[in-house]
């Protein structure tokens, strides 16, 4: 989890998150592997499963990272 709190650190205005690292980390968010070839859209679907703020292992600070990293997917997705 504290790996994702300082991914979520690392994004400002003036340095935001590469689109290229948008997917791979929405696969770690999901706990994918990297080959697996799931739709963003379910991989999204998985991590904010595992990730909401409700949930009782839940974050909101990854929910967070996890938006943006959506955001990013679904906007540059091929």
């Amino acid at each position: 989890m504290a790996y994702f709190h300082a991914e979520l650190e690392r994004i400002t205005a003036a340095t935001p998150l590469p689109w290229e690292r948008a997917v791979p980390l929405l696969r770690e968010l999901a706990g994918a592997v990297e080959a697996d070839e799931t739709p963003i859209a379910r991989l999204y679907k998985s991590a904010a499963t595992t990730w909401h703020p409700d949930r009782p292992d839940g974050d909101h600070r990854v929910f967070q990272l996890l938006q943006e990293v959506f955001r990013l997917a679904r906007k540059n997705a091929p």
